[in-house]
This record gives structure tokens, C-alpha cells and sequence, in this order.
């Protein structure tokens, strides 16, 4: 109290008139800043195609990941990269010598044909993730917890 009532009775130096800024408000546009920057550093970054149509820069709920065993976070990892168990990536990395889908074997087995759209796990898709039809929008929407249950699910 004491220390206040000097400072409450100091001259201002700087600019007049005087000003407090509080401090939510600093917080504020430092958290508007850290946005901007974080987003503007995502939209800059060279590649990461298959990231960036799975991958929300401002992701809520990814927390939850800590709480995760490594395997869950490697495969949801690799499954919103392009980088997870399947043979598009397989077949690039030269273990695999097929992309057709081991679920459907109508398409190539890549991320967007698993998130989006083979037709041999709809079900699975709703059950897990809400509707049969997804968009990439949807996908980075979702909690982490329901793509590690339907990426699970596959055993792929």
C-alpha cells in the first residue's frame, strides 16, 4: 500500500496526458501478435501440402496429446502428414510395391483417400468422427482423441 500510494504520487515522466495500459490488455496484443505471426510463418512455409489441408495452425485440444502414448502420437502424426502407415508412403519409401487401398482397392491409400474418401470404412468414419462425409475443414476441426480412435480402428 505503501509503495502504490508513492507511485500514485510521482510525476509522470513521458508523453502527457498519462495513461495506464493494463495488463490484460498487453496480454491481449501479445496473443494477437503470437497469432499473426504464427499464421503468417504456416501460409509462408515451403511444401507441407498434406499438413497444411489437415493441420489447423490455431488447433485447440492438442494438449491432449501429451497425455498420449508414443505410438498414438506417431501414427495420428503421420496420418495428418502423409507420412503414417500407408502404402502411398510405403511405395515412396520403397517398402511397399501396391498404393491400392488395402480397405476398399479402388483408389491409392494416401491420407486424403482414408480421411475423406474410401468407401469401405464410412462407418467407421461416422462412428468415430461424427458424419460419412468429411471435408479437410472437418478433419482439422476434430479432437485429436477421435482421429487417434479411427486411425486405431483401421489396423492399418
Amino acid at each position: 500500500d505503501i509503495l502504490a500510494k508513492k507511485g500514485a504520487e510521482s510525476i509522470l515522466v513521458g508523453p502527457e496526458p498519462g495513461c495506464g495500459i493494463s495488463f490484460s490488455s498487453i496480454k491481449a496484443l501479445v496473443k494477437d501478435w503470437e497469432k499473426r505471426t504464427r499464421y503468417k510463418n504456416w501460409s509462408r512455409a515451403s511444401g507441407l501440402r498434406i499438413s497444411k489441408m489437415f493441420i489447423s495452425p490455431y488447433a485447440k485440444g492438442w494438449t491432449a496429446l501429451l497425455d498420449q502414448n508414443k505410438e498414438d502420437i506417431r501414427l495420428i502424426l503421420g496420418m495428418l502428414t502423409g507420412h503414417g502407415p500407408l502404402r502411398k508412403h510405403f511405395m515412396k519409401v520403397g517398402l511397399s510395391q501396391s498404393s491400392e487401398c488395402r480397405l476398399c482397392g479402388e483408389e491409392e491409400e494416401s491420407v486424403e483417400h482414408i480421411w475423406l474418401d474410401c468407401p469401405a470404412i464410412v462407418e467407421t468414419r461416422k462412428r468415430y468422427l461424427g458424419t460419412y462425409l468429411l471435408s479437410p475443414k472437418d478433419i482439422r476441426e476434430q479432437e485429436p482423441l477421435n482421429l487417434i480412435g479411427f486411425c486405431k480402428s483401421l489396423g492399418l
